[in-house]
Formats: C-alpha cells, structure tokens, sequence
C-alpha cells in the first residue's frame, strides 16, 4: 500500500517497482500525485506477476523523453519500457493527463502485450469497458478510462421460450 507517500515534488518515477517479479497488485496509486514527474521510464518494468494498475491519478505531461537526472547526469529515454515485461497485466486504468507523448518530444509507443500463458484469452487487443477493442498502439490517451486484456463484455444469450425450446 503505497497511498500514503508524498509524491508531490517527485521528478523521477524511473525503476521504482522495476523487477518486482512477484508483486501482483499495487494499492494507492490512484492517489499519487504526478505532477512534477519528468522521468518515468522503466517504473514497472519486469513486474511480470502485476495483475491490475490504477494509473487514474498520474499526470505525466511533463514527462521529458531526453531527461538528465541531477543526482548523477545518467540520461535517459526510456519512458517506452515503462510497462515492459508486465505479462500478467489484465487491467489498468489511465486518467485524463496521462499521455505517453509527455511533453510531445518523442513518439508514441505501443502499450505492453499480456502473454496468452498468462492471461487467458489474450488475442492481441485491449478492451475497454464496451468492448471495443484497440490495438496496443491505439490506445487513447488522455481519456479516463479502464483497459481489459480480455473483452469484459459477455455475449448476450437469447432468453429461452419454454413454449418453443
């Protein structure tokens, strides 16, 4: 449960749950505040159990694709592995000011892609609450809205006239 930490002033998200292997849920994400973060590139990356993420809160618009950390002058461009190697991923919910283009300075990239091994029922799409189906690399942005990695929307079966079954 990370909803209590102050992440106000925070300027580089960069790796903080990277190789979480095991971690399969993170609770207090929707109240983290974004704002000033530049550097978000690797934050989840390899956290191949992580099932759900609540993004809804993060504002990610001034994010920098050419950002120079100041503790040590490492530059980085890695906004794109930002959900690299999260295979179980089958939910995850994005607010409206979070945008994979931050500051515009670099192109958007596709959205991670479950494994099949993983999630069950996995056909190279993500859904959103209706149904309908975008591609990894179609995801909206700046739309609050919840991805599934299956269809959530289930087949309407006819009701059945037991006069005429």
């Amino acid at each position: 449960d990370v909803s209590d930490l102050d992440t106000a002033n925070v300027v580089e998200f960069s790796q903080a749950f990277e190789y979480c292997y095991s971690l399969e849920k993170i609770i207090g994400l929707d109240k983290w505040v974004t704002t000033s973060g530049q550097d978000f590139g690797e934050m989840f990356s390899s956290c191949g159990s992580l099932k759900e993420l609540d993004l809804s809160s993060f504002d990610t618009t001034n994010a920098k694709d050419s950002y120079v950390n100041p503790s040590n002058g490492d530059y980085n461009d890695k906004f794109n592995y930002f959900l690299s190697g999260c295979t179980s991923l089958e939910k995850i919910t994005l607010g409206e000011k979070f945008s994979f283009d931050g500051d515009g300075s670099f192109k958007k990239w596709t959205f991670t892609m479950p494994s099949a091994t993983k999630v069950n029922g996995w056909d190279g799409h993500w859904y959103d609450a209706d149904g309908n189906a975008y591609a990894p690399s179609a995801i909206p942005e700046e739309t609050a809205r919840t991805y599934y990695a299956v269809n959530p929307v289930k087949p309407v079966t006819p009701p059945v006239d037991s006069a005429n079954p």
